[in-house]
């Protein structure tokens, strides 16, 4: 079995060449195009074709090479007693050409910046693929020896068809096996990983359990022929992921998972405005949150109702807030705040609580007194407050001495100090 510290190194290591391969690619394209603002797009693509070719086959043995000493690695740790690893490129010259005409359309269009993007994500791609291409052939070299290979995805954007190949297990090649694990798509973050183990079901990576995937590739299944929009899903898709593999490893960084929230809950609020009716909200953002609950096994909903202007409002909570009760594992109702009425975030029973997420230490004292205001409607109701650190992390002991002083004074009765780790005290 692979520790998780190992395949956590290797992670970084891939990390690091994907990493300089699209952000190399990006800057030389841009480099050049700004030097010849004069240039035409066929002279543009034909540089960025250059550029890609020559990086692309720099790149993709870096990651070959490093998956192949990898391999090695991992074999001589299991005591088997194998050849030494072979490395494979995805390189070709012919992809290359027609990635860089296929993308010469931003150009047209006058997009710059998003021609380059389009070329460095190409060869962060194909670093990805070179890197699984080389375990998976040396896994297939060595099937004799009892060599398997698995699909460990390492995020919460894994695709239904990648949940559904790290649901196999560790398997022997096979011309299903040879097809299916074939298969990638854009931004893939699977990696392929070698199986020393005679048990398909045996953790080849510490915690990761192929069967977990199963009940997660189940979910997924339903969720696409859920009916809801492609922004909502997959942001259901990363909370079921998020509650369902915590052991695993397989889940984003938090930061991300509250991305997708916010991207779903804007898609969800963007088909209410076409429906501005109490049906329209609870098929729309009300479903939403419910889905997302859902994974956590809490209920989860928003208030709405029809305004003085006869008009159908309702809350519509951002993804740092909808994440922040992820965290707190009570289901309750997001709460619609006027300008006339301000009224803390969320309703939890009894509780009322107000979210903040604050982005520099220098504003925590201005936000809790911001928070305190929200419950000037509530004077007999008990004053609690969030303070989530998910987009600063390294501020735990300014937010919690923050904390105190806003208790100690009477300002609230409770201040809870969430780190992307869970809450303290």
């Amino acid at each position: 079995m692979i520790s998780r510290a190992d395949f956590d190194a290797y992670g970084r290591a891939v990390s690091a060449i994907t990493d300089a391969a699209s952000e190399e690619c990006e800057r030389q394209v841009m480099t050049w195009c700004r030097a010849h603002p004069d240039a035409t797009v066929a002279e543009a693509r034909e540089a960025a074709r250059e550029i890609m070719d020559g990086l692309a086959q720099v790149y993709d043995e870096a990651s070959a090479s490093l998956a192949a000493e990898w391999y090695d690695a991992q074999a001589s740790a299991a005591g088997a007693r194998l050849p030494e690893a072979v490395t494979v490129t995805t390189y070709s010259p012919e992809q290359v050409e027609r990635v860089a005409r296929y993308q010469a359309a931003k150009l047209v269009a006058g997009d710059v910046e998003g021609f380059a993007r389009a070329c460095g994500e190409y060869l962060e791609n194909g670093v990805r693929r070179s890197l699984n291409e080389t375990v998976l052939a040396n896994a297939r070299r060595d099937r004799k020896s009892g060599v398997r290979f698995a699909r460990v995805p390492t995020g919460s954007e894994t695709c239904t068809f990648c949940v559904m190949l790290a649901s196999r297990g560790a398997v022997y090649e096979s011309r299903k096996t040879a097809g299916e694990f074939d298969h990638y798509h854009r931004r893939c973050d699977c990696k392929v990983v070698p199986g020393f183990e005679d048990d398909k079901f045996a953790e080849v990576v510490e915690g990761y359990d192929c069967r977990a995937y199963y009940d997660l590739w189940k979910k997924h299944e339903k969720l696409d022929a859920s009916g809801m929009p492609q922004r909502q899903i997959k942001a259901v898709k990363a909370a079921w992921a998020d509650a369902m593999l915590p052991a695993n490893g397989g889940h984003m960084e938090p930061e991300r998972l509250a991305d997708l929230f916010d991207d779903g809950m804007g898609s969800a609020v963007s088909a209410f405005r076409k429906d501005r009716t109490m049906e329209g909200y609870e098929r729309t953002v009300g479903r939403f949150l419910e889905e997302v609950g859902r994974a956590y096994g809490v209920e989860l909903s928003g208030e709405h109702y029809v305004n003085r202007k006869h008009r159908v409002v309702g809350a519509a909570p951002d993804g740092d807030e909808i994440w922040v009760i992820t965290r707190l594992g009570r289901g309750g109702q997001f709460i619609y705040a006027t300008h006339e009425n301000k009224s803390p975030d969320f309703r939890d029973g009894e509780w009322l609580l107000e979210i903040k997420t604050p982005k520099s230490e220098r504003k925590l004292n201005n936000l809790l007194v911001e928070a305190s205001s929200k419950f000037a409607t509530y004077p007999e109701r008990e004053k609690r407050a969030i303070l989530s650190l998910l987009r600063l992390p390294d501020s735990g002991d300014a937010a919690r001495d923050a904390a105190s002083r806003f208790v100690d004074d009477g300002t609230f009765d409770e201040v809870l100090v969430l780190t992307r780790e869970g809450f303290v005290s």
